[in-house]
């Protein structure tokens, strides 16, 4: 069982990138605390013989870079699993074993400061009830404040929670859907500037199979907080074609390689950050898409999935010319 002294352990996911792979270790090994921590990283398994040569070459980066981590343990899945369930079981098989975790897919890349935010955080809020994950990217790039806020908006590129916390965590969509209306749909989509809602109706209708959203919905049905930072100390670097999601919205915020160590010791969300975050989200939705969307909502589903699939092809072979 892990100690309150020692470091976070590092729960690593991958399937078949191993240049971006590559990417997010190179970037680890310039922080100091990664020597001193424990590592998994779950590879999963292949669906074609193409996919079978990417997926051992990444065993292979993930063997030969050992020796960044106090300990590396690699988990190879015997069948394909897809991202949705690779990442919730493994989070799961690393909390069963540790207190808390720090989690990172294969497209990220950190700062050199990325690992000593996090264990900071972790540490700092680990008997707050109601705070439930740590955020290391930001939708900012504040060249003037180098701390960190709560929000109810939970981001998944690089990130950290506890064991107790994770338990909170429902796959229930039917359930979370029916919550979210009783609640507050419009407090659950930032004040209707984002469309988080409706990704759990996709998923509900099995137009998209994402995690995420389901990490956000039990966070906000259990009333609970997210750090984020003021800058990104990690990026997302999949959005050239090669994830899964190749059609997702492009940010192209800088990674920041500072210290962040300003951490708020009043715990409650921060209205102006939530405000600037607010008019982000609606810029990105913009007016045509939310005209478009509810078009797409009175679509029968079989049409809406192929749609969408449809969209995600030509947004991959745009990224990829």
């Amino acid at each position: 069982m892990k100690t309150s002294s020692s470091l976070s352990p590092i729960a690593i996911f991958a399937f078949n990138r191993p240049d971006h792979l590559r990417n997010l270790f190179e970037s680890l090994e310039k922080n100091k605390e990664a020597i001193s921590s424990e590592a998994y990283i779950f590879v999963d398994s292949y669906r074609t013989d193409k996919e079978k040569n990417q997926v051992k070459k990444v065993i292979r980066i993930a063997q030969n870079n050992q020796k960044i981590f106090k300990t590396l343990s690699v988990i190879v899945r015997d069948k394909n699993l897809g991202c949705k369930k690779n990442i919730i079981d493994g989070v799961t098989e690393v909390l069963n074993k540790h207190q808390d975790i720090i989690v990172l897919e294969d497209d990220i890349v950190v700062g050199k400061f990325f690992l000593r935010y996090m264990n900071s955080a972790v540490k700092k809020y680990k008997d707050s009830k109601n705070i439930f994950h740590i955020s290391s990217f930001s939708e900012f790039d504040d060249n003037d404040k180098t701390l960190s806020y709560f929000s109810r908006g939970m981001n998944c590129w690089g990130w950290a929670t506890w064991r107790d916390k994770w338990h909170n965590l429902s796959l229930d969509t039917n359930y979370l859907i029916k919550k979210i209306k009783q609640k507050g749909r419009r407090s659950f989509d930032f004040d209707d500037s984002a469309e988080f809602f409706n990704q759990l109706v996709d998923n509900q209708e099995k137009i998209i199979d994402t995690w995420a959203i389901y990490w956000y919905a039990s966070i906000y049905l259990n009333e609970g907080l997210c750090l984020n930072p003021s800058k990104a100390i990690s990026i997302n670097t999949g959005n050239d074609g090669s994830g899964q999601r190749a059609g997702l919205q492009e940010i192209n915020t800088r990674l920041y390689n500072g210290l962040i160590s300003i951490f708020p010791d009043v715990i409650e969300e921060d209205q102006d950050y939530f405000k600037l975050l607010k008019k982000i989200y609606k810029k990105r939705k913009g007016p045509f898409k939310g005209v478009l969307k509810k078009i797409l909502n009175f679509l029968p589903i079989y049409l809406k999935k192929y749609l969408f699939k449809l969209y995600d092809k030509i947004s991959r072979l745009k990224k990829q010319a």
